[in-house]
């Protein structure tokens, strides 16, 4: 069984390769329309703090709309490629901040390389009682053996894959209050979030989608480039007092 210590190092691995190309792999990552879910109803020249902030895509939107943004990952390389001017390199789940510094945390497409109640109530802890979520899930959570072995491919350091649901059952595990729930769908290239793999792994992600009855319930259509798919997000807002 892999430790806490193999999993982070595992995530870092993923990202320092991905991040240069990060921002072209998928267009979701600088989709407004799944980045306005996390940042809607948020009192103007709000101190926002973007936890896995990434390459700042969340992070960028929220300044331009006069937030005072603070980008928080583990991952160097990717803060290398976040524009956001506050940045810092720390471990979200023991964060640098004193208690109550942000007015609100938000945090999309990382909790699941994390522990999630006990992340959740960091962000909690360091903001002032409003944590934003959000995140692709499965279609339904009997789709996990297919996803588990797209991942063991793809992200081997994910801790998480995320159904249906979960994220309102995270915060609630952490003592918070869900106030609204968002959802979105997105196309996805298969191969554009995996191009830092070897061309055997590709293979085998696409040789995955083509033999799995399960790749039909994500819209999935094959190419010579590899093919696409829908994938179902889930934004959930919440408070903690």
């Amino acid at each position: 069984m892999r430790t806490d210590d193999d999993l982070f190092q595992a995530s870092l691995d993923t990202f320092s390769k991905r991040a240069g190309t990060y921002d072209s792999e998928s267009s979701w990552v600088r989709d407004i329309s799944l980045i306005e879910p996390m940042l809607v109803g948020i009192e103007p020249h709000s101190s926002v703090l973007d936890v896995g902030a990434g390459t700042g895509a969340v992070g960028e939107l929220a300044e331009s709309k006069g937030h005072i943004v603070t980008s928080l990952d583990s991952s160097i390389t990717m803060l290398t490629c976040n524009r956001v001017p506050r940045k810092v390199l720390g471990n979200a789940q023991n964060m640098p901040f004193n208690s109550s510094t942000f007015d609100v945390v938000v945090c999309r497409q990382a909790l699941h390389y994390l522990k999630p109640v006990e992340a959740v109530m960091e962000f909690a802890r360091v903001s002032r009682g409003k944590v934003r979520l959000g995140s692709i899930t499965m279609n339904n959570k009997n789709d996990i053996d297919f996803w588990r072995r797209y991942f063991s491919i793809a992200s081997p350091g994910r801790r998480h894959i995320m159904a249906p649901g979960d994220l309102s059952r995270i915060v609630n595990a952490a003592g918070g209050c869900v106030t609204d729930t968002i959802q979105r769908y997105s196309e996805v290239n298969l191969l554009g979030a995996v191009r830092h793999l070897s061309e055997s792994d590709r293979r085998r992600i696409v040789n995955l989608f083509d033999s799995s009855d399960r790749s039909k319930y994500y819209g999935y259509t094959p190419s010579t480039t590899g093919g696409k798919y829908m994938v179902r997000w889930e934004f959930v807002h919440s408070e903690f007092s």
